[in-house]
């Protein structure tokens, strides 16, 4: 016997409830799949504290305002503005200001050359701006 809208409508809201029931609590460590064998299949998500706790936390001062992103937790540092926080961002910022300045190197070194740096996103997980 084929079902009624209600019933399928039913159907769907008892299933999204036992989704959000099932969500995890407490800390899972980053990247472990949860509800492996299910539709609701997903990786536990990354966030400041869990960077914090892998990378250990720095406080520094950017010279120059730059969003950065590591494992989809994004913040925006600004120049002259004291961060404290995972040290991965204070990492991904010197190396992004070094490869800025490589092309100039590179001409100094060998004459004129135009290189174009580029970057890009190999994680297809979505990002999520923290505010500090």
């Amino acid at each position: 016997m084929a079902k009624t809208k209600e019933q399928i409508k039913q159907d769907i809201q008892d299933f999204a409830k036992e989704a959000v029931e099932e969500l995890p609590v407490g800390n899972q460590a980053p990247g472990t799949i949860i509800d492996r064998n299910k539709l609701t299949a997903r990786k536990a998500p990354w966030t400041l504290h869990s960077l914090k706790d892998f990378y250990g936390e720095v406080t520094f001062t950017p010279e120059e305002t730059m969003p950065v992103t590591v494992n989809g937790v994004r913040v925006v540092l600004e120049a002259d503005k004291p961060f404290t926080g995972p040290a991965c961002f204070q990492g991904v910022y010197e190396e992004c200001r070094r490869l800025r300045r490589l092309p100039q190197r590179i001409s100094t070194i060998l004459g004129p050359v135009d290189i174009t740096l580029g970057a890009g996103a190999l994680d297809p997980e979505p990002t999520r701006e923290v505010n500090r």
